[in-house]
């Protein structure tokens, strides 16, 4: 990535990820069937880069300019999602994929992320020769409302500031 941004191999690692934040999750998805339910509604990924295996069964779908599409599982492959601070660095480049989950197999489901993230104290500026993103625009097209662009401060105030608005309680509890 940071050669496609004209930058040298090693930026990335020198900077951002000297100290990565990195966090490996197993989720279950129990077996539904029904239209509406969701295993997990519209979101995007708040760090840099997420790499996730999935199961035999699917129910990961992708927002693309004309609409939702299946992300069909294909054995010994993985899923790439690019985060909202690999958007917010690139200056909307590289854009943080919107993704949701349904699991209508019939079937539980697993699914196994790793978030790969920039270091918890890292300021979050966009790369210096990053082009800005019209901050409104963003703001309409995202799932929840909130440019990534305007955004200021560390990877951890932002990692914090969406854990908040999703599980309040956890928040008050690791800072409390």
């Amino acid at each position: 990535m940071s050669l496609s941004l004209g930058l040298d191999a090693g930026w990335f690692a020198r900077t951002y990820l000297a100290e990565p934040t990195v966090l490996f999750r197993i989720f279950h998805y129990p077996a539904g069937g029904a239209d509406d339910s969701w295993g997990v509604g519209e979101h995007t990924d708040y760090g840099l880069l997420t790499l996730l295996a999935q199961d035999r069964h699917g129910g990961l779908q992708v927002k693309t300019p004309s609409g939702w599409i299946e992300a069909p599982p294909i054995e010994g492959a993985l899923v790439c999602n690019i985060g909202d601070m690999l958007e917010r660095l690139t200056g909307g480049r590289f854009k943080s994929t919107p993704h949701r989950v349904r699991n209508v197999s019939g079937h539980d489901r697993l699914s196994f992320p790793l978030f790969f993230d920039p270091d918890f104290t890292a300021p979050m500026q966009p790369l210096p020769n990053a082009a800005l993103t019209d901050a409104e625009r963003d703001r309409a097209e995202r799932w929840d409302g909130a440019s990534v662009h305007e955004f200021q401060g560390t990877y951890g105030d932002y990692l914090l500031g969406k854990v908040a608005k999703v599980f309040p309680q956890l928040v008050d509890e690791a800072l409390g």
